[in-house]
């Protein structure tokens, strides 16, 4: 039961100013628990988690549908339409754009009396728009709360609220729809000033081989749900028409025979074109059991997988801005090139192995891949690079005084990789390291990231994050807390945007006014020249 004098902390992860207008309390009504229901199981990869859960025929611990095991949600039955709140009161209490507001500073008692209840909190934002939230102040885990729509106001929405009842903070996350979350920022907004949420060995959901299988749900249910970095492993088939997918020397699934890179490629490609808005970072990396050299990897890569569908790519050796590369793939090439191939695509064709933090070859990405954890004890520091490679990309602040001014580079992309294994430990492999670090992470950006900063001081940009099992158990989470940290950058950069289309306007009416002026200078003089020769001509004609 939680105590009678505690107070509830608010954490604002929006770009609004929100406001609590009301508080009602209700009797605490009793748990019930979900069930799996026989509607998801569609797939044999449903009944397997991976190979070593069929060897040890332990039961299903992930699953690639959401639904077929509970989510983290509410671990009380939802309140009834008609519920009577035993108390309710007005109450005016803000909460700053991105900001977290104390419990001292809320007053917000969690209980009343020391009751068991839940706490139903209302609130709205200045623009319009209406919502409430129901936590129970006495879970013990922490868990996701349905947020529900009073009165829409916007494509984008406050779609979940973390409660953890050790500091007693209540998350309230903004996103738009995870299928087009890019579309409300602004086109000029750099790549590398996005929050991305990514996948580690992405095409990895089948049923597979020890250590190869890295995620829960196929290509298509990723990119739905947010994600918007893949990281590919392939192999080129022996005569050079296509590529295969692989994570290190291995086949990315044991059933269904080989899995072809164009055939992923074209879900990416599907994606895009039902969503323009977005873009879809392909990291693509040679591996496999068959020794191909890296110029002739780029050649196939160059003339057989991109070339043919080059509308659809953006392969710049730069870091492109967010118009640049909608509707489009951007090419993150983990090879060197073939000497008939320049200047294609972002470089990062070599970091140093195992890394806490550094600089690809190209210099465009500054990644944290410390991979090998040789006993679980070794995970906690893993956290560790994490968290810190995402206090690396936070403090960046892109405005019109850092990017696309006085020819000023933006800085690297920040690639974080959450995932790592050890293959000769089991409590070390991919599944098991992602149940410990991406709840982790989850806490970290709910409570900690970027709390400490002040006005002005940093986007709370993430960088990309790139991790194993992401969506498990239906729990998207993750991906929320990072999709919803563009609010702050693509908030300012529209007033970025605002300064720039003004100065534009300025110099263009200057432009329009020196040219027009340069006209009417013009004109004069030849006004003036022809006065002076029918003149001349008049005088001439006198003295005839």
């Amino acid at each position: 039961m939680a105590p009678t004098d505690t107070a509830l902390t608010i954490r604002n992860l929006s770009p609004h100013v929100l406001t609590i207008i009301s508080l009602d309390r209700f009797p605490l009504p009793p748990a019930q628990p979900q069930k799996p229901t026989l509607d998801n199981i569609t797939d044999f990869n449903n009944l397997a988690h991976n190979f070593t859960s069929l060897l040890k025929k332990s039961p299903l611990k992930h699953t690639t549908l959401p639904g077929l095991l509970p989510s983290p949600g509410p671990d009380h039955a939802k309140l009834s339409a008609d519920a009577q709140a035993f108390h309710a009161e007005v109450v005016d209490v803000k909460v700053g754009a991105f900001a977290t507001l104390a419990g001292d500073k809320s007053q917000v008692k969690l209980t009343k009396d020391g009751k068991d209840e839940i706490l139903r909190l209302t609130f709205s934002i200045t623009a319009g728009g209406k919502w409430s939230v129901d936590i129970n102040p006495q879970s013990k885990i922490i868990s996701r709360q349905i947020v529900t729509i009073i009165k829409p106001k916007y494509d984008e929405d406050y779609t979940s609220a973390l409660w953890h009842i050790g500091p007693g903070q209540l998350t309230l996350v903004w996103t738009p729809p995870l299928n087009k979350w890019m579309a409300p920022l602004p086109g000029t907004l750099p790549l590398c000033a996005l929050s991305v949420p990514g996948t580690h060995n992405s095409p990895t959901h089948h049923v597979a081989a020890p250590s190869v299988r890295c995620q829960a749900h196929p290509i298509p249910v990723q990119l739905t749900n947010g994600v918007r970095f893949l990281d590919i492993r392939a192999q080129p088939e022996q005569k050079g028409t296509n590529m295969w997918l692989v994570h290190g020397a291995f086949p990315v699934s044991l059933t269904g025979g080989k899995h072809l890179l164009t055939t992923l490629l074209n879900h990416v490609y599907g994606f895009l074109a039902a969503n323009p808005s977005e873009t879809v970072m392909v990291s693509l990396k040679r591996e496999g059991p068959f020794e191909v050299s890296d110029a002739t990897f780029s050649k196939i890569a160059y003339e057989k997988i991109i070339a043919p569908n080059a509308g659809k790519w953006y392969t710049g050796a730069e870091i492109p801005t967010l118009q640049q590369c909608r509707g489009k793939c951007v090419l993150i090439r983990r090879f060197g090139l073939h000497p008939e191939v320049k200047d294609w695509g972002i470089d990062a064709s070599s970091w140093t192995y195992n890394t806490p933090n550094h600089t690809s070859s190209g210099g465009h990405i500054q990644v944290q891949d410390f991979c090998e954890v040789l006993a679980e004890k070794n995970v906690d520091q893993k956290i560790d690079y994490v968290t810190a490679h995402m206090d690396r990309a936070g403090v960046y602040t892109y405005t019109k005084d850092t990017v696309g001014i006085n020819n000023y580079s933006p800085p690297p992309i920040y690639l974080n990789f959450l995932s790592a294994s050890n293959f000769w430990n089991t409590r070390c492999w991919p599944d098991k390291v992602a149940e410990k670090v991406n709840p982790e992470v989850v806490d970290y950006l709910a409570l900690k990231y970027n709390t400490g900063r002040q006005s002005g001081e940093g986007d709370c940009g993430t960088g990309v994050l790139v991790a194993d099992y992401v969506g498990d158990k239906g729990n998207w989470d993750q991906i929320r807390l990072c999709v919803s940290m563009n609010g702050l950058v693509g908030s300012r950069w529209m007033l970025v945007d605002k300064e720039m289309m003004e100065k534009a306007a300025r110099e263009k009416e200057e432009k329009e006014k020196k040219a027009k002026e340069e006209t009417e200078r013009k004109k004069k003089k030849a006004e003036a020249e022809e006065k002076a020769k029918a003149e001349a001509a008049k005088a001439a004609a006198a003295k005839a």
